[in-house]
């Protein structure tokens, strides 16, 4: 009897989840999820945001590490929507990286890109990772890259969609490559403004 709750617990906060991520790209398509926009310095909150994530995953043989070359750039950004992307890209490393110790290392730097002064987050971990040719679909709705090995994981498939669209509303950029750890990273270019 506990099992069978258990089970019908798990399977209604999974559905909860997803009806939220629902909502939320629901909110982003038709541009009524409403942005609050501060200028905060990005590297600070990078750096708040990964120590919060640190307690998501701790017991779970998951580490992640921060690597920032930057000096306080000011930015305007919303932070609970970078929050969420940064949740999403963590969590889907997690859910699908398949190798444990999972290692998740976020680098920051400031760079040229496309002729703007840009900081250049790669969140990159050395899980199973994806063939190159699927690299370009990850950002797609509800693709996975094999269905029938991930069916018995929970998710939307609109993770690293609502991704794209919040960094896209931001005048940025994401991206998926071949991660030099072994797995999969995810790069993501900011305009920013420094002080």
């Amino acid at each position: 009897m506990d099992k069978y709750i258990d089970n019908i617990l798990k399977k209604s906060d999974d559905m909860d989840a997803m009806l939220d991520e629902l909502k939320v790209f629901n909110d982003l398509e038709l541009g009524t999820g409403n942005y609050a926009m501060e200028r905060i310095n990005f590297e600070y909150f990078l750096i708040d945001a990964v120590d919060e994530l640190r307690y998501d995953v701790d017991a779970k043989n998951i580490n992640l590490t921060i690597d920032t070359r930057v000096h306080a750039p000011l930015m305007e950004f919303d932070p609970k929507k970078i929050k969420r992307v940064l949740n999403n890209i963590t969590f889907n490393a997690i859910k699908y990286g398949e190798v444990r110790p999972l290692n998740i290392h976020f680098k920051l730097e400031e760079v040229q890109h496309e002729n703007k002064r840009c900081l250049k987050l790669c969140i990159s971990d050395n899980g199973i990772g994806v063939r190159d040719h699927q690299l370009g679909k990850l950002f797609d709705q509800y693709y996975r890259v094999d269905p029938a090995r991930n069916q018995t994981i929970s998710g939307s498939g609109l993770g690293l969609s609502i991704a794209k669209s919040i960094i896209e509303h931001h005048g940025g950029c994401i991206s998926a490559k071949q991660s030099e750890l072994g797995g999969l990273a995810i790069v993501i270019y900011l305009n920013c403004e420094v002080e």
